[in-house]
């Protein structure tokens, strides 16, 4: 079924999509994944207004290209029935190739698609100076900027109107259209989350919303495959600080190496705060009695600030990151004077973020499933294994295709991996690609067994068997999930 010609197109628009859309990743995706595909594909083509006038412009232009052919091959054959044939084969193989004719007519659509974007952003910053009195939280960093988005929406709610970008749309056009769709003349703060894949992408989200308070979550080597260098990584992260109001306050996470080692460099004036999730001495905020529920319902500390104690914190998120983020929401908490009481209920009532940590229990079968499977970056990979190893009294069971795009760190990024699992995990179950090899070598060549590493061809596989290497009693955590994109 998969040779059909409407399965190829569709298949190969769906790559389209996952690549955004980038014509050089999509022939390079193509190159490794094939042109036809496979069984193991999971997920399918979203038929976006866009996405339909690809397929209907793919159409046209294959139509065009073939009645050109006909009319000039007509005189070759004399035979009608030959010649149908030979445009049907001819057609057939147009199907295969459409990745060529979806790349043109991405091309069309581009004035349009552009002429689009810039009347809904300019419709945005409009609307924005309507709204003087507005604060605008940005948040970016290489890992982390939902789960503080929610965390300070969750913080900031208690007392104000609060506006937050939804999902992933933390884009030019997707923060465009919640300002434009979402904003009112009531709203009080606008929390942004701003996606950044190179250099220039935070300052042009910040053209469109200049931050009050830029938060850096943190910084590490995701996405380095584009960025190129890490200097431009860290360099693009603190454009949400470059770009922001001039007196604006800046939040950092004190426990990001690269963040610390950095950040003075680039603020000019500014007030900052820190926050920090193991008691750094940047932050002024700390914890003790920490506890952690052996069940996974979740972990408990007591918060002070100084000599002043803020009680008892109880949350069923399970991360350690959440602590930081606690402490980042009473630091803008009091920044808008919202009181202790509000503050405290906000944090023992924060909700986790679907596929971050989050626990899944059987009490049937006794299992406990960590869904970590939004996490793509190496700190998150140690959280994720550090909160692994702080259960005592199951076996532990690791799932992973391992990280992309970490460009010419991917070795030492797995192996690494691979060693601080050796001493975790109980049994490892690993999906056949192209980094997958080095977290073996890392667990190997620490001392971990071999016939307790498990592997299977794809994802989709493991889903399906992950059953057969689990029992009762067991913690299973589920790190990362590539898309149908990568190899």
């Amino acid at each position: 079924m998969k040779f059909l010609p409407h399965k190829i197109v569709f298949y190969q628009l769906y790559i389209f999509q996952l690549e955004e859309y980038d014509s050089k990743r999509f022939i390079t995706a193509l190159s490794k994944k094939g042109l036809f595909p496979s069984n193991s594909l999971r997920k399918k083509a979203i038929f976006t207004k866009k996405a339909i006038l690809l397929v209907a412009l793919n159409f046209i232009q294959k139509l065009i290209v073939l009645f050109a052919l006909g009319f000039l091959l007509h005189t070759v054959f004399n035979n009608i029935f030959i010649l149908a044939i030979t445009l049907l084969i001819i057609f057939y193989i147009f199907d295969i190739f459409s990745f060529v004719f979806l790349i043109q007519a991405k091309d069309l659509l581009s004035p349009i698609d552009y002429y689009t974007k810039k009347q809904m952003i300019k419709k945005a910053k409009a609307k924005l100076l309507l709204l003087p009195d507005l604060k605008i939280i940005g948040i970016t960093g290489s890992y982390g900027k939902t789960t503080m988005k929610e965390t300070l929406y969750d913080f900031l709610k208690e007392e104000y109107n609060v506006v937050k970008t939804e999902g992933n749309n933390n884009t030019p056009l997707g923060i465009s259209r919640t300002i434009l769709n979402k904003l009112t003349k009531n709203t009080d703060i606008f929390i942004v989350e701003m996606g950044e894949y190179v250099k220039g992408d935070v300052k042009a989200l910040c053209e469109i919303a200049q931050p009050d308070i830029s938060v850096i979550t943190g910084i590490n080597e995701a996405h380095l495959e584009r960025y190129l260098t890490m200097e431009n990584a860290i360099s693009t992260k603190f454009e949400i600080v470059e770009y922001a109001k001039p007196e604006a306050f800046v939040l950092l996470n004190a426990d990001d190496q690269l963040t610390i080692d950095n950040y003075k460099k680039y603020i000019k004036g500014n007030k900052v705060g820190f926050f920090s999730s193991h008691n750094n001495s940047m932050s002024d905020y700390k914890i003790s009695n920490y506890e952690f529920d052996q069940n996974g319902n979740g972990q408990s500390f007591k918060l002070s600030l100084g000599q002043e104690e803020l009680g008892t914190i109880k949350t069923t998120i399970l991360g350690e990151y959440i602590i930081g983020n606690i402490i980042a929401g009473y630091i803008l908490g009091k920044h808008f004077n919202i009181s202790d009481s509000k503050l405290k209920y906000a944090a023992n009532n924060l909700k986790g973020v679907e596929h971050r940590l989050q626990p899944i229990y059987n009490n049937q079968s006794n299992i406990l499933v960590i869904d970590d499977t939004y996490n793509g970056n190496s700190d998150g990979f140690k959280e994720g294994i550090n909160m692994l190893n702080k259960f005592k009294q199951r076996r532990k069971v690791y799932v992973t295709p391992g990280l992309v795009e970490t460009g010419d760190l991917a070795e030492q990024l797995h192996l690494e991996i691979g060693k601080n699992l050796s001493n975790v995990a109980d049994l490892v179950i690993l999906v056949k690609n192209s980094v997958t090899g080095f977290i073996a070598k890392g667990l190997i060549d620490n001392g971990f067994s071999e016939d307790k590493i498990v592997w299977y061809d794809n994802s989709k596989n493991v889903w399906e068997e992950l059953n057969n290497n689990i029992k009762s009693g067991d913690v299973v955590m589920l790190q990362n999930d590539w898309s149908d994109n990568y190899y």
